[in-house]
C-alpha cells in the first residue's frame, strides 16, 4: 500500500490539449510517452480535444512535456497545450486510458479522412497477413474518420462502426499497447467488420467478399461502367483507355465534355502520362490524397481514350487512397476513370439505396459496402501554381481541419454562395470549412447543405449563431439563411473573396484586393466580376473595375461566349467595328440572331451591365476562334489560358488604366493582330500579359504595397504567374489562396470574416460599399 512518503517528491499536472488530436492515435503515443518515463495518470477524449492528467516528478513531467511537444510519428496539429498543477493523487497505480468524456461546448477536434499507410497496403498485399485482400484495413495512422462519425469525441461507438463488435483477435490488437492498432477506433478484419457486395442495376445480389471485388474488375475489363461506394460516397468508374466505355460513361451521365479523374495504383504510373515536380508528388502521396491537375506528356502515346480529356493540356489525377480503391486498381492493372457518383448537378450519391434510384441509368453495377457513410465527402482537388498547392475544392482529406483564428467572437454560420457551395462555422478561434457540396440548384445539394449545415452545428455544440449570406437575394443558400430564424447579414460577394484571402494570410489593415470572377451582386445593384478593392478594417471601398459591358441575353451570354464578344465590339464601335469583326471572327451566327443581339443591346440598361473578368475571358476566348459555346462552366477561359501557355511571347497587349481598366484598347489590338496573322497562342498570351500590367498599373495609383489576388480567375496559372511575377518587380508584397479555394467554395469563410468584424463594432457597414 503506497504511503504520503511515496509521494513527497511528486507533482501532478492536468494538460488540456485542442486540436486535431483525436483519431490519430495520439492517445496510445502518449501512453507510451507516459509509461516509459514511468509516469501515472490518465488521459481521455473529450469534447474539445484531449485531457490528461499526470504525476511523477518534477524532471520526469518537464521530459514528457518537452517529447510531447516535440510530436509524434502520426499527423497531428496541436494547436494549443494548456498546464496546470493540480494536488496529487495517490490511487493511480499506472498510467491508463481513460474513457471518453462529453461536456456542454466543445471544440471540432477531428482528422479527415486519411489515405492507406505504407503498413496497412502492405499487409493488404501479403498473403500471410490475416487481412490479406480484406477492403477496409486501417490502423491509427490512415483509414476513415470525418466521413464515418456521428458525433464526438471519436470513438468507435460514435461511428459508424458500432455496428460492427471486434472479434477476439482485433479485440487484442486493440488492448495490446505494442501493437500498431493499439486503441485504433477503426480497427477491423474479415471476420468482424463491413464486408463488399456486387449489385447489378437492380439491387440483385451478384458476389459478396473478394469474389465481389474480382467479378468487378472483371467488369472493368469489358468495359462497363461500375458505381463503387468508397469513404465519403460513390465513384463512377470505367477503363480510362477503353475509348467507347468512357464516351458511354459521359453520354449517360450528361457530361458532354469537362475533363475526368482519373484513379492509379501507383505513382510510377501516373508519372508514365503526366509531368510532377515535387509540390505534386507530395501532394500525391499525402494523407489527403487529393486530386491534383498535372501536365500531360505530349512526347508519349497515353494510351488513355481521347474523351477523358478533350482538350486539355492538364489531366486530374489521384492514387488509389482506400484499401477497396487499392484492391480494384492493383487486380485492373491500369487507369480508371473515377469520377463523382452522381448525376449533373446533383449531390454525391453515398447509400447503396440513393445510388440505385440515382445511378442506375448510368451504372452497370454496384459494388456497395455496409460500413454506413454518416458524413459524405467528395474528393479534394488541388493544383500547383507559383510553386504552391492551390486547393480548388476542398473535401475529403482536408476537412474538418480547423481555420485557426486570432482572436474569439461570437458563434456564426455562415451558408456560402450558390455555386460551389461550402458552409463554414465560427466557434470559439477557429474556423471550421465544410466540405464541397456542389451548385445549390437541385434539391439533392440543398438537402446535403441542410445535413451539413446542422451536423456542424451539432458537433460545435453552438448555442447562438448568428448566419451570414451572399448579399444576391434569390440565392438558395440567402433563402436558407433567412429561413433559419437567426440574425442575418448579408455580405458582398467580392468582399467576402477578399477578405477570405486575407483571414489565410493573416492580413489586417488597408490592402489592394483584387477580385476577378464569373459574377456576384454589387452593393450598387448590378453584377461585378472584375473588382478593385481596397479593403480595411472598417469595410471596403470599391476603387475600380474593369469597364463594364451589356451580356445579351444574361444567362445565355455565359452559355454562349460569342455573344459576350459581340457585346464588347458593339460597345467598341457599334455594328461597324461588328461587320469589320466578322472578317476575322466566325461565331457561327445566323444573320438574323446577330440583328436580334445588337437590338437587345441598343434597348440594354446600365443595370444589366457586367464587370465580369470571366465574361471578358469568355469573350477573347471567342474572338480567338477557341470557343464558341460551352458546354460545361469556364470551358471558353479554360481553353483561353492553355492556349497562352502554349506561347512564350514576351509582348503584351495592353489595356488602358485610369478610371476603370478599359479593355476597348486591347479588343481593337487583337482583331488588328488577328487580321496580320499573328499566331492565336501568342495573342492569348499577349492579352493575359496585358491584363496583369494592367493590375500592376491600377496597384501603382492606389499605391498599398499588399496586394491580394483573388476569385475563380486567378485558378488560370498564366494569370496568376505573370501578375504575381510584375506585382513583386515593381515593389509589392502578392497574396493569393491556397488552403481556402480561391473560387466560390471559399467565400463562406470571408462571409465568417465579415460577420465577426461587424458584430464586435469593427464596422457598422463592412458589407457595404464605401464607394465615393
Amino acid at each position: 500500500m503506497s504511503t504520503q512518503r511515496d509521494f513527497v517528491d511528486q507533482v501532478r499536472w492536468r494538460l488540456q490539449i485542442r486540436g486535431v488530436v483525436q483519431g490519430i492515435g495520439f492517445r496510445p503515443h502518449v501512453y507510451r510517452l507516459a509509461t516509459q518515463d514511468h509516469l501515472t495518470g490518465w488521459i481521455c477524449n473529450d469534447s474539445s480535444g484531449v485531457t490528461i492528467e499526470v504525476q511523477g516528478e518534477s524532471p520526469q513531467l518537464e521530459q514528457f512535456l518537452d517529447r510531447l511537444r516535440a510530436g509524434s510519428p502520426v499527423p497531428q496539429q496541436l494547436l494549443e497545450i494548456d498546464v496546470k498543477p493540480i494536488p496529487i493523487e495517490s490511487q493511480d497505480a499506472t498510467f491508463t486510458i481513460a474513457a471518453s468524456q462529453t461536456s456542454e461546448s466543445a471544440r471540432i477536434a477531428l482528422l479527415p479522412d486519411l489515405a492507406i499507410c505504407a503498413n496497412c497496403r502492405g499487409e493488404l498485399l501479403t498473403q500471410t497477413n490475416r487481412r490479406h485482400r480484406y477492403p477496409f484495413i486501417s490502423c491509427v495512422r490512415c483509414g476513415p474518420r470525418y466521413s464515418i462519425v456521428c458525433n464526438l469525441p471519436f470513438d468507435r461507438e460514435r461511428t459508424s462502426l458500432r455496428d460492427f463488435p471486434l472479434c477476439v483477435e482485433c479485440q487484442a490488437e486493440y488492448e495490446n499497447p505494442t501493437d500498431r492498432r493499439f486503441h485504433a477506433q477503426t480497427i477491423a478484419c474479415h471476420t468482424c467488420g463491413p464486408q463488399v457486395s456486387l449489385w447489378n442495376s437492380q439491387g440483385d445480389v451478384l458476389a459478396t467478399c473478394d469474389e465481389a471485388l474480382r467479378l468487378t474488375v472483371q467488369e472493368l475489363q469489358a468495359g462497363k461502367i461500375l458505381a463503387v461506394l468508397g469513404i465519403g460516397g460513390f465513384h463512377l468508374l470505367v477503363d480510362a483507355t477503353n475509348e467507347p466505355a468512357v464516351y458511354r460513361l459521359r453520354e449517360r451521365k450528361g457530361r458532354e465534355a469537362k475533363p475526368l479523374a482519373m484513379m492509379f495504383s501507383s505513382l510510377q504510373h501516373v508519372l508514365k502520362i503526366c509531368v510532377a515536380g515535387p509540390e505534386e508528388l507530395a501532394a500525391l502521396e499525402s494523407p489527403a490524397a487529393p486530386i491534383v491537375l498535372l501536365q500531360r506528356r505530349t512526347e508519349v502515346d497515353s494510351g488513355l481514350a481521347a474523351s477523358v480529356a478533350p482538350n486539355s493540356p492538364l489531366l486530374g489525377c489521384v492514387l488509389a487512397y482506400s484499401p477497396l480503391h487499392v484492391l480494384l486498381l492493383e487486380d485492373f492493372g491500369g487507369p480508371v476513370v473515377a469520377t463523382s457518383g452522381n448525376q449533373s448537378h446533383e449531390a454525391i450519391c453515398f447509400t447503396p439505396e440513393s445510388a440505385l434510384d440515382c445511378l442506375s441509368d448510368i451504372a452497370d453495377c454496384f459494388l456497395v459496402h455496409n460500413r454506413r457513410i454518416e458524413n459524405p465527402v467528395d474528393d479534394s482537388v488541388l493544383r500547383v501554381m507559383c510553386d504552391r498547392p492551390i486547393v480548388f475544392r476542398r473535401a475529403r482529406g482536408y476537412v474538418p481541419f480547423p481555420l485557426p483564428s486570432s482572436s474569439f467572437g461570437p458563434e456564426v454560420i455562415a451558408v456560402g454562395a450558390q455555386q460551389k457551395n461550402t458552409i463554414a462555422i465560427a466557434h470559439e478561434n477557429e474556423f471550421h470549412l465544410g466540405p464541397h457540396l456542389g451548385h445549390l440548384d437541385s434539391p439533392s445539394t440543398i438537402a446535403a447543405h441542410q445535413r451539413s449545415r446542422e451536423q456542424w452545428t451539432a458537433w460545435s455544440k453552438a448555442k447562438s449563431l448568428f448566419t451570414a449570406h451572399d448579399l444576391h437575394p434569390d440565392y438558395h443558400s440567402t433563402r436558407i439563411a433567412n429561413s433559419l430564424g437567426l440574425p442575418t447579414l448579408a455580405v458582398q460577394h467580392h468582399y467576402a473573396h477578399a477578405l477570405a484571402c486575407m483571414f489565410e494570410h493573416g492580413l489586417e489593415g488597408s490592402v489592394l484586393s483584387v477580385v476577378w470572377d464569373g459574377t456576384g451582386l454589387g452593393s450598387d445593384g448590378t453584377i461585378w466580376g472584375g473588382e478593385f478593392l481596397v479593403v480595411d478594417d472598417r469595410g471596403f471601398e470599391r476603387r475600380s473595375s474593369l469597364r463594364p459591358f451589356l451580356l445579351p441575353g444574361g444567362e445565355a451570354a455565359i452559355r454562349e461566349p460569342r455573344r459576350a464578344a459581340l457585346s464588347l465590339l458593339y460597345e467598341a464601335g457599334g455594328a461597324t467595328l461588328v461587320r469589320q469583326a466578322l472578317e476575322v471572327w466566325e461565331p457561327g451566327f445566323a444573320p438574323h440572331e446577330i440583328d436580334v443581339l445588337q437590338s437587345l443591346m441598343t434597348r440594354g440598361r446600365t443595370s444589366d451591365k457586367t464587370t465580369s473578368a470571366g465574361r471578358l475571358f469568355d469573350a477573347f476566348a471567342s474572338l480567338l476562334g477557341l470557343r464558341h459555346q460551352c458546354q460545361f462552366e469556364a470551358q471558353a477561359a479554360m481553353e483561353f489560358e492553355y492556349a497562352a501557355a502554349r506561347s512564350d511571347t514576351a509582348e503584351a497587349i495592353e489595356f488602358s488604366v485610369g478610371q476603370v481598366i478599359d479593355w476597348e484598347s486591347a479588343l481593337v489590338a487583337t482583331l488588328e493582330q488577328l487580321r496580320s496573322g499573328r499566331p492565336m497562342a501568342d495573342l492569348a498570351r499577349a492579352i493575359h500579359l496585358g491584363l496583369a500590367n494592367a493590375i500592376v498599373a491600377l496597384a501603382e495609383k492606389v499605391k498599398l504595397s499588399r496586394v491580394v489576388l483573388s476569385g475563380g480567375c486567378f485558378q488560370n496559372a498564366v494569370l496568376l504567374a505573370a501578375t504575381v511575377t510584375r506585382l513583386r518587380a515593381s515593389g509589392f508584397s502578392p497574396y493569393w489562396p491556397q488552403s481556402i479555394p480561391p473560387n466560390d467554395g471559399g467565400i463562406a469563410v470571408g462571409q465568417l470574416v465579415a460577420a465577426r468584424r461587424h458584430f464586435r463594432g469593427d464596422s457598422a457597414c463592412a458589407w457595404r460599399s464605401r464607394e465615393k
